[in-house]
């Protein structure tokens, strides 16, 4: 259980770099399906 809360409690600078990486796959993915539906038409 105590590995498990220090997951949950992770320092600001950690957990907003991950959010930042999550944002930026998530606009590379979006980006990728745009550019995959002008090929398609």
């Amino acid at each position: 259980m105590a590995s498990k809360n220090k997951v949950t409690y992770l320092p600001p600078i950690y957990s907003s770099k991950k959010i930042r990486e999550g944002v930026i796959a998530i606009i590379n993915l979006v980006q990728a399906q745009e550019s995959n539906q002008k090929a398609a038409n």
